[in-house]
């Protein structure tokens, strides 16, 4: 015969994993943040011309805004948010070949944005940089 857990021992241990899990949350990003206007000396404009080139594709596609922050999110629930969803594979084994993310939506949109952010300033803004400022920039279009 199965044996229940209280539900109250179900719940303290619920509310313990959920108090490790914001502990490890808050410790991790105070390490690493966006921040607005970090690429100012090395790539001047470049939040305008992210934000520029998504309003433009957001007037075309009304649906892309949620697409995007899907995206994003779908990166950042893998290993972290560090672009390896934008990778191709020949073999299928990416991260954007995971069964999770077959119906994500989006990359093309961000490779256009990364291909004018590379015009502008070759080698000096990260992909994962563009995605997070492609989701914030989502999430204001939307307000």
């Amino acid at each position: 015969m199965a044996s229940c857990v209280p539900s109250s021992t179900l719940f303290r241990r619920l509310l313990l994993v959920l108090q490790l899990a914001v502990a490890a949350l808050t410790t991790l990003g105070a390490q690493a943040q966006l921040q607005y206007g970090y690429y100012n000396e090395t790539c001047p404009g470049v939040e305008d011309l992210v934000r520029d080139a998504l309003l433009a594709k957001f007037a075309d596609d009304v649906t892309l805004p949620a697409g995007l922050l899907r995206l994003h999110f779908h990166d950042c629930f893998g290993a972290g948010c560090d672009a390896t969803i934008m990778l191709k594979s020949h073999n299928g084994t990416a991260q954007r070949d995971a069964d999770p993310n077959s119906t994500v939506r989006g990359y093309e949109a961000i490779e256009d944005v990364k291909a004018k952010v590379e015009a502008a300033c070759p080698l000096v803004v990260s992909c994962a940089d563009i995605m997070a400022m492609a989701a914030r920039d989502a999430v204001n279009y939307t307000k």
